[in-house]
């Protein structure tokens, strides 16, 4: 099906529902309190799948070759599909467009807790589930609350408030800097992490990091993002007690992730500090992408680029002089995920000393964030020995311990790296760690397996460890 006249064609199917044939008597005025609640969106959904599933072979207007489906449809698909033609004007009635959000808006105010900054190609429906698992995290009424998403707050067919020559003055500014708004939700597509490039949502970025210092609370920014299958492969113990959840028994299946929730150091710096999904059995299976989080401590907001060639005219001018402070703000809420997946995941020495001797560090404060995050446990259990051909993983390890980090530091479930090093057989990091003051008195003797090399069993020996 080539007709790119999509709603004549599904409506001639399927009936529109009934939420959609408003009267609209009820008008939002402010563009920037038209907020859209998680039940509003997953309604528009269910008619999305319908839609689809009536349709097997309707084709994308921006590639032909391309069928539209549940896993590829998104916000410029849907904009043209359901968006406009169910906003645009009624003569006969005398209403005039609207937006999406005033056409199934259950009050005159939809104030939203949470901006979204987004790419209209990420996927619709990973969108959805990236948004269903912030909710969750952060407590947001799916029913009662409500999120800033320009797709369906701005009327797609008047699109006059985006020419301001005060940046403050647009629905996206207001809506970032309204006090009712804590925070801005970065969605971020499957490994593309296309909003780092895309100069909207770098004008969101520069908003939300350097416009919100006048309210009450700290203005969060979270990150979300769809965890391909097989990104992260899982421990042992993990493997063993959660086999029936993982990919030929270690991989992740494809699923949201989030970085949330963040602390201040002394400075006020506010940092990423947690991350979750929302995988089958058990959040932690998958973790941040090594790939998102990297591009997100590189991010460089000069490279960024709109649709519209006046957009990004207009969001330069806007920026100004202050690239630098936003490019800095943005690296700095990626730190502490880009410095443990450089020690383990991509396990490349250099870019992990890229990272903890960056400027925006004191290389104190890069060894206190090593700690905090358990990198040289996990390194010591991630990086292998050094084998010919193959990248000098415990390189990583080394580096750690030579500019600081703690080499008896506990992770979370009570951990020595000596305690994980022994128990997966890892001798040449216990060596290690021994090197660099490891204090066997804290070792767990439990730990240590019946193939022990001779050279380690001498210095257990001679240290007075009974095992």
């Amino acid at each position: 099906m080539t007709d790119f006249d999509y709603f004549s064609t599904w409506t001639q199917t399927i009936e529109v529902p009934d939420v959609y044939k408003k009267d609209r008597n009820l008008e939002i005025s402010e563009t920037h309190r038209r907020g859209i609640s998680i039940a509003q969106l997953e309604e528009l959904g269910e008619l999305v799948e319908r839609v689809l599933d009536n349709f097997d072979d309707m084709r994308d207007q921006f590639d032909e070759e391309k069928i539209i489906t549940k896993e590829n449809i998104n916000l410029y698909h849907i904009c043209d599909m359901f968006i406009k033609p169910l906003t645009e004007e009624d003569p006969e009635a005398g209403k005039p467009p609207c937006s999406f959000v005033e056409l199934v808006a259950t009050s005159a105010e939809q104030d939203p807790t949470w901006f979204v900054s987004h790419w209209w190609g990420t996927p619709f429906f990973d969108t959805l589930r990236m948004l269903k698992l912030h909710a969750e995290e952060r407590d947001v009424d799916p029913s009662g609350q409500f999120y800033w998403i320009c797709a369906f707050a701005n009327c797609q067919h008047i699109l006059d408030e985006l020419e301001q020559s005060d940046y403050r003055q647009t629905p996206f500014a207001k809506a970032i800097m309204s006090e009712k708004c804590v925070g801005t939700l970065v969605v971020l597509n499957e490994e593309e992490a296309r909003p780092f490039a895309r100069s909207w949502c770098v004008f969101e970025d520069f908003v939300s990091t350097v416009d919100c210092g006048h309210k009450a609370e700290p203005h969060w920014m979270d990150f979300a993002t769809i965890i391909p299958e097989g990104e992260c492969e899982n421990s042992a113990d993990d493997a063993d007690e959660y086999n029936e959840y993982l990919v030929r028994g270690v991989f992740n299946q494809r699923c949201a992730g989030l970085l949330y929730r963040t602390s201040t150091d002394d400075n006020g710096v506010t940092m990423t500090t947690e991350d979750t999904s929302d995988h089958p059995g058990y959040p932690y299976l998958a973790w941040f992408p090594s790939g998102v989080s990297m591009k997100g401590f590189n991010v460089d907001i000069t490279k960024a680029e709109a649709t519209r060639e006046e957009d990004e005219r207009s969001i330069q001018r806007w920026v100004g002089d202050r690239v630098d402070e936003v490019n800095l703000t943005l690296r700095r809420k990626f730190i502490r995920s880009a410095m443990y997946m450089a020690a383990t995941e991509i396990g490349e020495v250099d870019v992990l000393r890229d990272i903890m001797e960056d400027p925006i560090l004191t290389m104190e404060k890069a060894v206190k964030i090593a700690d905090e995050e358990g990198c040289v446990n996990d390194a010591a259990e991630y990086v292998g020995p050094k084998r010919p051909g193959k990248k000098d993983r415990q390189a990583c390890l080394r580096y750690l311990l030579e500019v600081g980090c703690d080499p008896n530091k506990k992770t979370y479930q009570g951990k020595l790296p000596l305690d994980t090093a022994f128990e997966i057989g890892q001798f040449h990091n216990v060596r290690l760690l021994l090197e660099f003051g490891a204090d066997l008195s804290l070792l767990d003797t439990d730990c240590i397996p019946a193939n022990c090399p001779d050279d380690i069993v001498r210095v257990l020996v001679e240290n007075g460890v009974e095992f």
